[in-house]
């Protein structure tokens, strides 16, 4: 039975694999707003098929031994958001903002569940390596992707998408692929060849905010490593690697590739302007509610877009859960800040990178970015306390 349940959880994960290495590909859109995605049913089966055995097996939950109460800053963070949400269904009539944050806490209780039964590692990595083919791929077969216009995403031209279909968050993944790497302390070479491939990807992206991203990554990591007293400085030999894949890369034409651009810059700061603009005094204290659809901030007609939130992740905060919400996450990563010292040095530079990049992007909360990047933590918290599955 236990070798069965176990085929199963292998099973399970090398299909998050490849729905996660397939990416937006298999995006089905619900409406303009909403998109789900075959790894959302296969999460939410999971945990329904795990939370019906399990209530099957204990009926009765003892309250007494919930270690609930010995979280409280984080129990008011969830019931923050929450309340956010349902009143942002109360008044919009959508119910988008509370699908959002359900997918997110789906996606962090399915990975909990799934690196208590296995290791993730193994298949992380071969969804790296899939990532960058597949990025790689891409780039060589259909460099031109204006096409995807007409579809709601953003045109780009001799610039690797892969299968997110944007480059930044493509970007994103590759630099949370390459950290994650580091977990393999054998086979170095093999593993530093593949880092390699990696950064090149990640060159031919064009995307400033991910080369910004592994360059904080690169020095949290470094500095950590320094800290603890560990010499493991050839790292940083992959910063005029990724220096030299974008002197050498192909430069045709077109504002995407130049990275002197300011367009998007502007496009970005007025989008956030007009964001906390549009917050009355109640949502700017107490927040609009996570993920509301930028028709209902702004009260405009929406066309077919993917990006309906804010780009950055401190205006998303402060849009969805308002600045006495955003003080509350602030709060919370004070309080757990020893835990995050206790990761492994990679998994420190992988967050930090994310985080950086989210200050551009809205990627923290990206499903794919979300979903690969706890899966990653997770490993690493593993990795910390010694824990072998």
């Amino acid at each position: 039975m236990k070798k069965l349940e176990t085929s199963y959880w292998q099973l399970l994960m090398w299909l998050l694999i490849a729905c996660l290495s397939l990416g937006q590909l298999l995006r089905f859109q619900l409406t303009t707003t909403i998109g789900v995605y075959p790894h959302d049913l296969l999460v939410v089966l999971s945990l329904l098929g795990f939370g019906l055995r399990k209530l099957a097996n204990q009926p009765q939950l003892n309250l007494e031994t919930s270690k609930v109460t010995h979280r409280p800053l984080l129990i008011l963070l969830g019931c923050w958001v929450i309340a956010t949400s349902v009143l942002a269904v109360i008044e919009s009539g959508s119910v988008s903002s509370l699908l959002y944050v359900g997918r997110l806490a789906a996606y962090f209780l399915f990975v909990w569940l799934l690196s208590s039964k296995l290791s993730l590692a193994k298949g992380l990595e071969v969804n790296a390596v899939l990532l960058t083919f597949f990025g790689l791929l891409q780039y060589l077969v259909i460099p031109d992707t204006r096409f995807l216009k007409v579809l709601g995403w953003d045109d780009h031209y001799f610039r690797l998408i892969g299968t997110q279909l944007d480059p930044n968050f493509t970007g994103a993944l590759l630099v949370i692929s390459f950290f994650g790497l580091e977990f393999f302390q054998p086979h170095f070479w093999l593993r530093r060849g593949v880092q390699a491939v990696i950064i090149v990807a990640l060159a031919l992206t064009f995307s400033r905010s991910s080369y910004v991203a592994f360059t904080v990554g690169i020095a949290a990591f470094t500095y950590l490593q320094w800290c603890r007293q560990q010499a493991q400085f050839k790292i940083l030999l992959f910063l005029p690697l990724l220096f030299l894949g974008i002197f050498l890369a192909p430069k045709p034409s077109g504002e995407g590739i130049d990275l002197s651009r300011t367009a998007s810059i502007y496009a970005r700061q007025e989008s956030s302007n007009e964001y906390l603009q549009q917050l009355s005094p109640r949502q700017l204290l107490l927040g609009a509610g996570l993920f509301t659809p930028v028709s209902q901030v702004r009260n405009e007609l929406v066309v077919s877009d993917h990006a309906n939130v804010p780009d950055s992740i401190g205006v998303l905060l402060i849009t969805g859960l308002g600045v006495g919400g955003t003080l509350v996450v602030l709060l919370v990563i004070w309080r757990y800040r020893s835990q995050l010292e206790k990761l492994p040095s990679w998994s420190v530079g992988l967050l930090v990178s994310v985080i950086a990049h989210s200050l551009f992007n809205n990627t923290l909360f990206q499903p794919f970015v979300w979903l690969t990047l706890l899966a990653w933590l997770s490993v690493g918290y593993l990795s910390s306390r010694k824990i072998t599955t």
